[in-house]
């Protein structure tokens, strides 16, 4: 999905974790890549892929970027780890630039629980009419 990126476009990796995809994006030509990881020891390992890289709180911290600093930002299999996803979804919106990318990746597994436990509230009537619609989009490909 960052492919059609110009490789000059700014980015976020948020929970970089130990750097592995800031590496793979540099291989494939991207050089302005910023992130923020909550683990120091993990920060520390992946430290020299980033241009920024901040430890902190993902959920709850300051980060240091203003608004619409960012082309693409990419939430690769971190928001299943927080209490609050919609809070961070907030503010990685306004840390995008106006027609900028956000790509979020959730492990399969996950999204087949959600599944399911959408689908058992549907069924136990639990679910309002209106959030069915949504479970095509929920289902795992």
């Amino acid at each position: 999905m960052l492919d059609p990126l110009p490789r000059g476009a700014r980015l976020l990796d948020v929970g970089a974790a130990s750097g592995y995809l800031a590496q793979v994006l540099r291989q494939r030509g991207f050089h302005r890549i910023d992130g923020i990881e909550c683990d120091p020891a993990l920060a520390a390992q992946g430290r020299a892929w980033y241009d920024e890289l901040v430890v902190g709180d993902v959920a709850g911290g300051e980060w240091p970027w203003p608004d619409a600093a960012f082309d693409a930002i990419v939430c690769a299999d971190v928001l299943e780890h927080l209490r609050d996803p919609g809070a961070v979804l907030a503010r990685v919106a306004r840390l995008t630039r106006p027609g900028g990318t956000v790509i979020v990746s959730l492990p399969s597994p996950l999204l087949t629980v959600v599944t399911v436990a959408l689908l058992v509230a549907a069924i136990l009537n639990e679910l309002p009419a209106e959030a069915s619609d949504t479970l095509s989009a929920a289902t795992p490909v």
